[in-house]
């Protein structure tokens, strides 16, 4: 027998606004429903529908790689996590604990006295020990890894959604290589030539995926650069704002990383909006017993308890994409016991 809910997520009136339920009575029959009244939602349940919708809004959304989203985009998939950009002031003051390194090489000469650019990828690995050797004392606790070519989580949200990949990752030098790729990694450095300016949007969205799959969650922080001139931080400063920082110097952008990473235990956020599917009702049906309630009365409590249900489950969804599924005419209590509204 068909699942009523799975029917109602399905059924051709199923449309979404971004604010208000509108529940106009469309034209036509309503879709075949399971002659079974709705009952409260079960976590077993839920997931089967939510995956279902989750699937629906997929097929809505557009995509487009994180290294070509503009700021306004990724901005517009961090508010369907409930998360805003605070672009902090510069950072100009200061030199941090040293002077700044010489820049980094993207150049390369040959035998022949020719100068080759060196390309992102190309370029990544030297970038590494660029700043091992550079920023890395000897007996830091952290290590650094190319990770280039491994995908991070897709993000999404608003109708949009996101997809890429990254450069370098930093964690523990005892956990980086264990687990998954990104299992461990407490930051991200997103590399780009100095032919190129670093992006907004791009590091707004690695930092989020970043932070679905690390284990240190909305703890990591990245460090964007050229290794030359240009040197950007993402952290989260709670877990509904992301901030950045601009800099001039790369010693003070190196230092203001290094202390983010050292306090990921402090910055060890509970995130409420990562709790949002535990949090929707999972009781049993009411128990009436001891009531002197008639059938129909029965009935009626029931199908309120469900429009109410499919009400909180439209809002969840809103919170979770940015749009909230309308709740059709056939499935509200007034259409279901109309003889008691009569």
């Amino acid at each position: 027998e068909d699942d009523p809910l799975l029917v109602f997520v399905s059924a051709p009136q199923l449309d979404t606004v971004s604010t208000a339920n509108v529940a106009s009575k469309p034209q036509g029959s309503p879709p075949k429903r399971a002659s079974s009244a709705l009952d409260w939602i079960s976590a077993e349940r839920f997931e089967k529908i939510a995956a279902f919708v989750e699937a629906e809004m997929d097929d809505r959304t557009k995509n487009k790689p994180m290294s070509a989203a503009s700021a306004d985009w990724a901005e517009s998939i961090l508010a369907a996590y409930g998360i805003k950009h605070d672009r902090l002031n510069k950072v100009e003051a200061g030199v941090g604990s040293l002077e700044d390194p010489p820049p980094y090489q993207w150049t390369i000469q040959t035998n022949e006295g020719e100068t080759w650019n060196k390309n992102e990828n190309g370029g990544t690995q030297g970038a590494l020990e660029w700043l091992k050797e550079k920023f890395m004392v000897s007996q830091s606790p952290y290590d650094l890894k190319v990770v280039t070519g491994t995908t991070l989580p897709k993000v999404k949200g608003n109708r949009k959604s996101a997809t890429g990949k990254t450069d370098i990752i930093v964690g523990d030098a005892n956990d980086i290589h264990k687990g998954s790729v990104f299992d461990f990694a407490m930051g991200l450095v997103e590399l780009k030539t100095n032919k190129y300016p670093l992006k907004v949007g791009q590091n707004l969205l690695e930092l989020l995926a970043l932070s679905i799959a690390s284990t240190f969650k909305k703890a990591v922080v990245l460090l964007a650069t050229d290794c030359v001139t240009k040197w950007e931080v993402f952290f989260f400063s709670d877990t509904g704002t992301i901030e950045s920082k601009v800099y001039v110097h790369g010693r003070k952008a190196w230092d203001d990383f290094l202390l983010l990473l050292n306090s990921v235990s402090d910055r060890d956020f509970v995130d409420k909006n990562s709790l949002w599917i535990s949090s929707l009702p999972q009781v049993t049906e009411q128990d009436l017993t001891g009531f002197d309630m008639s059938d129909r009365d029965k009935k009626k409590a029931k199908a309120e308890e469900d429009e109410a249900m499919l009400e909180h489950f439209a809002d969840r969804m809103a919170g979770f994409y940015g749009e909230r599924p309308n709740i059709p005419w056939w499935a509200r209590a007034n259409a279901r016991v109309p003889d008691y509204y009569a």
